[in-house]
């Protein structure tokens, strides 16, 4: 998230729980950051290239086209988890008590996105073995050894 936008973030959230006198609205915080984040990661679909495919690249591999099309379905997956949690974080903000707002945004949230992450990783591993030097490769290759060509 740019600078700008992180500003107007808590500037949209600041400025009417000080008009209103409600702290409440602090609660809202995770919605937005969700929604911000499920807007760029959308984006990515509609223009290319996608969220995850960028990310991949930062590695500084080359992708074939089968691994393309799954960074975009991933960045999907990412798509429909953002708008889920937002779901669920704006649910607990309108009708949970503040503890189960805090256990979820505090932590549940938090679970979800590593584990997601996580199980993402290790299919991607089975699936690609893009062993590139990075810090997971020695783990991966123990667990899913390099095919062999030919």
């Amino acid at each position: 998230m740019r600078r700008g936008a992180k500003a107007l973030l808590i500037l949209g959230v600041s400025i009417p729980a000080a008009l209103f006198d409600d702290g409440r609205l602090f609660l809202f915080v995770p919605v937005l950051i969700n929604a911000a984040l499920l807007v760029a990661f959308r984006r990515t679909l509609v223009n290319g290239p996608s969220m995850v495919e960028t990310f991949a690249r930062l590695r500084g591999r080359n992708l074939s086209t089968e691994e393309v099309v799954y960074c975009r379905i991933v960045t999907g997956v990412w798509c429909l988890f953002l708008a889920l949690n937002g779901a669920v974080t704006l649910w607990l903000a309108l009708y949970a008590s503040l503890a189960w707002w805090t256990l979820y945004t505090g932590v549940l949230s938090y679970v979800l996105i590593a584990t997601l992450f996580a199980v993402e990783t290790v299919y991607r591993y089975w699936r690609f073995r893009p062993y590139d030097g990075s810090v997971t490769d020695p783990l991966f290759r123990g667990i899913f050894p390099p095919r062999r060509s030919g």
